[in-house]
């Protein structure tokens, strides 16, 4: 199960926590195997740093104008489809655009709605999205 408190999931049956702020934008998550503290400036995440030792820092370009940056949920929770499909649930839904992460160039490609359909790491195969 899931525990809300103020629409934000604070617990689930993982035992894993969330703690946000003032803003209800995730600080922190503790998880089975990693910590994560998150830091913002208003809703630009401006660092993740991890316990298994990642410490990420973030350079922004335009904001999307339609959906939002699934990235972001990805960072933090890795492959939690939950948390990139409903990054509101966990306070990290953004239309900000990261174009660097920790060193990391990122590109994208938008439909003609606006949306993001490929994400490419450093010019490397995309990531392919798909809304619905």
């Amino acid at each position: 199960g899931i525990a809300l408190e103020n629409g934000r999931i604070k617990s689930n049956s993982d035992n894993e926590t969330f703690t946000y702020n003032d803003s209800n934008r995730l600080t922190k998550y503790v998880g089975k195997y990693d910590t994560a503290t998150i830091t913002w400036d208003g809703d630009k995440i401006k660092t993740i740093s991890s316990y298994v030792g990642s410490n990420l820092s973030f350079t922004y370009g335009e904001p999307l104008k339609k959906g939002y940056c699934p990235l972001i949920p990805y960072l933090i929770f890795e492959y939690d489809n939950l948390s990139m499909a409903h990054p509101e649930l966990f306070g990290a839904r953004t239309k900000q655009l990261p174009t660097m992460i920790g060193g990391i160039l990122l590109t994208y490609e938008f439909d003609k709605e606006g949306y993001i359909t490929k994400i490419y790491l450093n010019q490397s195969k995309p990531m392919i999205l798909t809304w619905e």
